[in-house]
């Protein structure tokens, strides 16, 4: 960990570059020492969720039976599998919804952080805005957003129609959803209806 503080130190560094302006500089270097005590202070706080994750049994069926919606909006469902992957020690759930007359189609990853593999094949989940950059251009975006104290990755391809959400929900729960011929307004009523405080979770 100390490592990597440092490198990150030498890295704020090496951008902030020389200026005339010694003001300026006091003030970049007090910025940016702030971001880096955000983010190990963040660092901690994940290292204790991923604990905590450790010691927790994974959700089973029937709790996953009575979350998991029959319809999402007008799609229903038509695909489901719970503890897909069993021989990894990780419980994962897919779904799929489908309209027919719309051609709107929903696929939805679920796994739960509990329980050693869990906890690590959930981790990166807990700072996701660190894996990804926003970008946005004629064949769609990319962007980090904030909605429901959850932080979203939205991706958008206009070549499929295609939107993708990737999240963690209760400091537990690593979820992908990913869409197409949905539209944006569709996307948010979708996720809407998805009642993550329902669910065990840590926060």
């Amino acid at each position: 960990m100390k490592i990597e503080h440092t490198c990150i130190a030498i890295t704020l560094f090496l951008l902030m570059g020389c200026g005339d302006n010694q003001k300026d500089a006091n003030s970049n270097k007090k910025v940016d020492n702030q971001s880096i005590s955000e983010m190990v202070k963040k660092a901690k706080t994940n290292v204790s969720i991923t604990d905590k994750l450790k010691t927790l049994e994974p959700i089973n069926k029937e709790i996953m039976d009575s979350w998991m919606p029959m319809q999402l909006v007008t799609l229903d469902r038509e695909t489901y599998i719970t503890d897909s992957n069993p021989q990894l020690g990780v419980f994962i759930t897919k779904a799929i919804y489908k309209n027919p007359n719309t051609n709107e189609l929903v696929d939805i990853t679920f796994m739960d952080g509990a329980g050693d593999s869990g906890s690590r094949a959930f981790s990166p989940y807990l700072n996701i805005e660190r894996h990804y950059t926003e970008h946005s251009d004629s064949n769609g975006f990319q962007k980090i957003i904030e909605k429901n104290d959850m932080t979203l990755v939205q991706k958008y391809k206009k070549y499929n129609d295609s939107f993708i959400l990737e999240f963690a929900a209760r400091n537990r729960y690593a979820i992908k959803l990913e869409t197409k011929n949905v539209s944006e307004s569709r996307l948010w009523q979708i996720f809407e209806q998805l009642d993550f405080n329902t669910l065990p979770g840590l926060d």
